[in-house]
């Protein structure tokens, strides 16, 4: 009798191990095709931006990622004004404020609202700008 119960437990422990690799490999499968894809995301680089600050002078690389193709045709078509609102901006971020990840992630949301504003100015969506972000920060410290 014990050993038809040890031979179920192995031919149970069996079909549970088949069914797993059947699972992975199916879920490795579907993923391309699975209705959960990620949306596709569009960037827009502005170029370099040198701006001076309290405690000195920081170089950034940012880019604008988009939720539309559209949406980084507009941040293309106005970049300078971009670049120029950046300036700007960047120039209340003290330099010594950019050195920690509050300070950047600051920097990060002020720049997100600027393009927003400056895309729904121009007759755009601003819900379509998901963020701006840095290639690049280098801060330069003056004594």
């Amino acid at each position: 009798m014990s050993d038809r119960i040890l031979t179920a437990v192995v031919a149970s422990l069996v079909l549970v191990l088949l069914l797993l690799i059947y699972g992975i490999a199916t879920l490795g499968s579907n993923t391309a095709d699975s209705d959960r894809v990620l949306p596709e995301r569009h960037h827009a680089r502005i170029g370099q931006v040198v701006f001076r600050s309290e405690g000195g002078m920081t170089r950034i690389n940012p880019a604008v990622a988009c939720a539309t193709r559209d949406a980084c045709e507009l941040v293309d078509r106005i970049a300078a004004e971009v670049k120029d609102g950046i300036q700007a901006l960047g120039g209340a971020h003290p330099v010594h404020a950019l050195e920690t990840t509050e300070g950047k992630l600051q920097l990060q949301s002020a720049l997100t609202a600027h393009v927003q504003q400056l895309v729904q100015r121009n007759t755009g969506n601003p819900s379509d700008i998901v963020t701006v972000f840095f290639d690049e920060i280098i801060s330069t410290t003056v004594d």
